[in-house]
């Protein structure tokens, strides 16, 4: 599970639960935690490119690949930073 944590601006001015990690907030109109929430998807694009030489398949590729198997897109799972493809026999 991934928790997108500090996305938003405190503007009351009280000290945050975790006030013994004092983070800087990024300036507007980037997200107060520099848009860290992502952080796992850009990471695993550059070591996929980097340890693999290779890059990270678009959903027309995985449908024409699918395809080529016999296999049916069905729909898109969304599970928060990464999402999974159905796919059923055609």
């Amino acid at each position: 599970d991934y928790v997108l944590q500090h996305t938003n601006r405190d503007y009351t001015g009280t000290p945050q639960a975790d006030s013994t990690l004092t983070l800087k907030q990024a300036p507007e109109p980037l997200l107060p935690n520099y848009g860290a929430g992502h952080v796992h998807q850009h990471n695993l694009d550059i070591a996929t490119m980097v340890l693999l030489n290779s890059r990270e398949r678009t959903m027309e590729e995985f449908i024409d690949i699918a395809g080529k198997a016999d296999l049916r897109f069905v729909k898109v799972w969304h599970t928060g930073e990464m999402a999974v493809l159905e796919f059923h026999p055609a």
